[in-house]
């Protein structure tokens, strides 16, 4: 099943290009996200995932289109580039929470369409 992880809004992205060799390039992608908080569940959860193969799931910044980018498959899961907790000050205001960036390599970008069903 599926994990959800909330993370803040417009401070998300994913993104693939291109690499490798010519005649036998990929698409290298990469999500970031800023998971907040400073709990003890979030904490066991960040450690948790560090060496997990992942799927990520990506609703469109335009969540009416119903639109989902997915990075990692089974085959060929994503796995955490960087895992940062930071706690402090931004803006004036207090923040603290984990700054995730998620690294996959597929041949395209996919579009996810099938049924989410969470674990509890």
């Amino acid at each position: 099943g599926f994990i959800k992880m909330r993370s803040s809004q417009n401070v998300n992205k994913i993104e693939f290009k291109a690499v490798g060799q010519t005649g036998s390039k990929v698409f290298e992608g990469m999500f970031t996200a800023f998971i907040p908080g400073n709990d003890p569940v979030l904490h066991e959860m960040m450690a948790n995932i560090l060496n997990e193969a992942v799927i990520i799931i990506s609703a469109d910044a335009d969540c009416t289109n119903g639109k989902k980018s997915q990075l990692g498959t089974q085959c060929v899961p994503a796995y955490v580039e960087s895992c940062d907790y930071t706690s402090g000050t931004v803006d004036g205001q207090e923040r603290k929470g984990y700054a995730l960036t998620f690294k996959g390599t597929q041949e395209s970008h996919f579009q996810y369409n099938g049924v989410i069903d969470e674990m509890p």
